[in-house]
């Protein structure tokens, strides 16, 4: 039986194409059933805009042009509603026999930001640009 991952933040399906792609990230609270389906309880932060990218007559088709924010909804700066929101969660998977997994943190941007690539992992430069393009034509 395959494992589920249930109300996914939006920043895991960001999507892109040859007009632009979504950036931005998340933060949630997860907990895990019997099963070991995934749960994504509640939104600590979640923020996602749409990066157009230059015309591509231009010669710039890869190059950001524009941001647009499209959700942004946060709790991180507010120390009562951020209580109230980890407190209500954490009863809310205990009433349903669930046990908390932990924070899972997404971020949307890991081509764009070199901050994100992992230690030691080594890409071939060729690889990256398939990727970047496979991104794009998905769209």
């Amino acid at each position: 039986m395959p494992i589920e991952f249930y109300n996914p933040p939006s920043a895991i399906i960001a999507s892109g194409n040859r007009s632009g792609v979504e950036i931005g990230g998340s933060k949630s609270i997860i907990s895990i059933d019997a099963f070991h389906n995934l749960y994504s309880e509640s939104s600590i932060f979640s923020e996602l805009s749409w990066a157009a990218f230059y015309d591509e007559s231009e010669g710039l088709g890869d190059i950001i042009d524009t941001f647009e924010t499209k959700e942004f909804d946060s709790v991180r700066d507010d120390p009562e509603a951020l209580t109230k929101i980890i407190v209500d969660t954490i009863y809310d998977i205990m009433n349903q026999k669930k046990l908390f997994y932990g924070l899972l943190d997404f971020e949307v941007d890991a081509f764009l930001n070199q901050n994100t690539v992992i230690p030691g992992l080594k890409l071939d430069y060729k690889i990256i640009n398939k990727l970047l393009e496979a991104h794009k034509r998905k769209g």
